[in-house]
């Protein structure tokens, strides 16, 4: 199956992606590191956030959230095994 951005939390393409969702993928990992609401992306794509919601999951077979949360597990596992940073740190 082709995926996209090439990291553990790769997205599968069940179809082609419109673009507008992959640039909501590319705007989740900008900013997946810091706080923000998933209803900002929506509307800054012209979505409300149950279409938005809708049109990534059938693009990509996740949520927008499902897709945030692996980003940000995959960041800290990353952390865990490869530094010295305490569970406290990592997620600060």
């Amino acid at each position: 199956m082709k995926t996209i951005y090439g990291s553990a939390a790769e997205l599968p393409e069940l179809k082609e992606p419109d673009p507008a969702m992959v640039k909501a993928a590319m705007m989740i990992q900008k900013k997946a590191y810091r706080s923000f609401s998933l209803k900002e992306i929506a509307a800054a794509l012209g979505f409300s956030p149950v279409r938005f919601t809708q049109k990534f999951n059938s693009d990509f077979g996740v949520n927008p959230l499902q897709y945030l949360t692996s980003l940000r597990l995959e960041q800290a596992r990353s952390l865990l095994l490869e530094t010295n940073l305490t569970l406290d740190q990592i997620a600060e």
